[in-house]
């Protein structure tokens, strides 16, 4: 009984050991350029009232308004405890390092990243990924077209966009790949 015991507990440790966690989550304008919008101000900094043009004109409040939010979103990825991330509406490659480099600090290993070309000059977004297995086949743009379904208070009515923040990867965990 004991050995029956022993070797089911063994192959539930197996199993749990071969298996992975890929997780999606929006980081809601996590990109320095345009944290300010997490702050509930308008996309377009000039729309803001005087005092909030301001304040975030202020030298290092940009900078630590960043840091607080990534701090934040940090947290919460943590709490996923995934294998490999795959973030939207992020910034470029040294935001998305900020943001690693946090999950690092809480004990959330992710020795590899990448982030998509962004099309989009509107908001700055960007896609990225960032990863405990080595990143593969890597495409940080995807060309072609899109369909286009306009939401309710959106003005735009064309049918096809552009794919403005596409990213594609690949990777290898047990022996398998992952696309």
């Amino acid at each position: 009984v004991i050995l029956f015991f022993l070797f089911i507990l063994q192959g539930f440790a197996f199993a749990q050991n071969d298996s992975i966690v890929i997780a999606t989550f929006n980081c809601e304008f996590l990109n320095k350029e345009k944290v300010h919008v997490r702050y509930g101000l308008p996309l377009n900094i000039s729309q803001a009232t005087e005092s909030q043009k301001q304040q975030w004109a202020q030298s290092g409040f940009r900078d630590q308004k960043f840091a607080e939010a990534t701090t934040i979103v940090a947290q919460v990825l943590a709490q996923l405890r995934a294998d490999v991330l795959t973030l939207t509406e992020v910034g470029d490659d040294a935001d998305l390092t900020l943001l690693r480099n946090e999950l690092n600090s809480l004990g959330m290993n992710y020795p590899f990243q990448t982030v998509c070309i962004s099309t989009d000059n509107t908001t700055n977004q960007h896609v990225g990924i960032i990863s405990k297995f080595p990143l593969s086949d890597i495409y940080q743009q995807i060309q072609g077209r899109e369909s286009y379904l306009p939401e309710t208070d959106d003005p735009e009515t064309e049918d096809q966009t552009g794919i403005s923040k596409g990213i594609r990867v690949s990777f290898t965990a047990f022996n398998k790949e992952f696309i």
